[in-house]
C-alpha cells in the first residue's frame, strides 16, 4: 500500500492542494481524511489513514473530466460506497504504481491518460516460459497476449446467460 507521504509528494506539487484534514469515522475512530484538489472542477484525491498505527487504509484519486473515480484498498479494507458521485463506480486499483501514475497524470492535468487497470501476475516460470513463446509465434509481446486472452475471456464471460446455467 503506499505511504502518507507517496501521496502528498504528488498531491502537493501545487501551492494549497490541501484543503482539508478531518476524522472520518466511517472506517474507524482514529481515522483521518487528507483532502486534495487545485481545480475541483477536474480532479481531486483523497487519502484515508489511521493516526494511531499510521496505516493507509484508502487512495482515491478522481478524474471529472473523465468521470473516473480510482481507489487503491489497504488489504482486508472495503469501500463504503460503490459508487464515489452521481453513479460514477469506483475503479479499484490492484498495483500501487498503477494508482501513482494515474494519480500523477490527473493532478498534472492530463486527462487523455491510458484508463486500462494494471493486473499484477503472478506466474512459475515453466508457465511463463510458456506464455512467452505463445506470445514470439504469434508475433505479439507477452502483454499483448495476456491483454488478448483476459479480454477474449471476459467477452465469452459476458456471452453467459448466468441466470440459466448451472455453475
Amino acid at each position: 500500500m503506499i505511504t502518507k507521504s507517496d501521496f502528498i509528494n504528488v498531491a502537493c506539487q501545487y501551492e494549497d492542494t490541501i484543503r482539508a484534514i478531518d476524522r472520518f469515522y466511517a472506517y474507524s475512530q482514529n481515522a483521518f481524511v487528507i483532502d486534495v484538489y487545485e481545480d475541483p472542477a477536474k480532479w481531486s484525491a483523497e487519502l484515508i489513514f489511521d493516526a494511531v498505527t499510521d496505516k493507509v487504509l484508502f487512495a482515491g484519486v478522481f478524474d471529472y473530466v473523465n468521470n473516473r473515480a480510482y481507489c487503491l484498498l489497504a488489504d482486508g479494507e472495503t469501500i463504503h460506497d460503490d459508487y464515489a458521485w452521481d453513479g460514477v463506480e469506483y475503479i479499484i486499483l490492484e498495483a500501487e504504481s498503477d494508482f501513482l501514475d494515474k494519480f500523477h497524470t490527473i493532478v498534472n492535468g492530463e486527462f487523455d491518460y491510458d484508463p486500462r487497470v494494471e493486473i499484477p501476475l503472478t506466474l512459475p516460470d515453466d508457465e511463463l516460459f510458456a506464455l512467452m513463446k505463445l506470445a514470439h509465434e504469434n508475433d505479439m509481446t507477452l502483454n499483448q497476449l495476456i491483454e488478448y486472452a483476459l479480454v477474449e475471456e471476459l467477452n465469452r464471460l459476458r456471452s453467459i446467460n448466468f441466470s440459466t446455467t448451472n455453475v
